[in-house]
């Protein structure tokens, strides 16, 4: 399915905007995987619910790079992930077409 939206998006010039997360390993949580949600008691999400699906869409960006396709991944979280956070999925995309990233320490 994002594949077809990227591609479709990219005939039209239209930016996909993207949140990265996994909701299949994000239910019932309600905060970041790590020190503070294991104090709480409470379900945190682990940084690969967010990671997997920023290196699945930059594949995919990569795939379709000759239609120029453009995704934003939006506000994300764990920058220590690979290929998460502003930094991590700018440099992973960079070599890619119109891609970007936003992170906010709220977020984190």
């Amino acid at each position: 399915m994002m594949r077809e939206t990227l591609a479709a998006a990219a005939r039209v010039g239209l930016s996909v905007i993207q949140h990265a997360e996994d909701t299949r390993m994000t239910q019932g949580a309600s905060m970041n995987l790590g020190p503070v949600s294991f104090r709480l008691g409470l379900r945190g999400m682990p940084p690969e619910a967010e990671s997997s699906m920023v290196e699945r869409d930059i594949r995919l960006v990569a795939e379709l790079r000759e239609s120029h396709p453009h995704l934003h991944v939006a506000h994300t979280s764990h920058s220590r992930c690979t290929g998460c956070g502003a930094a991590g999925a700018a440099q992973r995309a960079a070599r890619y077409v119109r891609s970007g990233a936003a992170s906010f320490p709220a977020h984190r």
